[in-house]
């Protein structure tokens, strides 16, 4: 009676374990201003439950990296600050993009997430006249504890 006692303990704690799992990923470039703007399109891989999480945007030296980002709607979702609040539904995507209204500000981007996202940032250099003169894009990375 006691191990199945104790088995059902051990179960409940490990679901509760899997459940409260986080997921981190990273953008390892963003860059801001100067003509140049960032877009990170974000999408929750799961097929039937939300995904909500953070982008945590940070500059080289490690100190908060302040810019204004705006959804697809157009809506300044950091109104300045560092981080992006996100929820997305199963299989939805979205779009954030720096309005690039500062002076020339790189760093990378954090993502942390309650379920699996994937994620595609892209670079955009403008002219003055906001015509686009070129763009690259990235996967975002996985942190691998050892690289072989």
């Amino acid at each position: 009676m006691k191990r199945a006692l104790l088995s059902v303990i051990f179960a409940l704690a490990a679901s509760a374990v899997c459940s409260a799992q986080s997921f981190t990923y990273y953008f390892p470039q963003v860059a801001s201003g100067d003509g140049w703007r960032t877009t990170i399109f974000i999408s929750n891989a799961t097929a039937n439950s939300p995904a909500t999480g953070v982008i945590a945007v940070v500059k080289s030296d490690g100190t908060p990296f302040w810019a204004n980002w705006i959804d697809e709607t157009g809506a300044n979702v950091t109104l300045g600050s560092d981080i992006i609040n996100f929820t997305l539904g199963p299989g939805q995507s979205k779009k954030y993009v720096t309005l690039g209204d500062q002076a020339l500000t790189v760093g990378y981007a954090r993502v942390t997430a309650n379920a699996s996202v994937l994620g595609t940032a892209m670079f955009s250099q403008l002219d003055g006249a906001g015509n686009i003169l070129a763009e690259a894009g990235v996967p975002m990375g996985i942190p691998l504890g050892k690289q072989a």
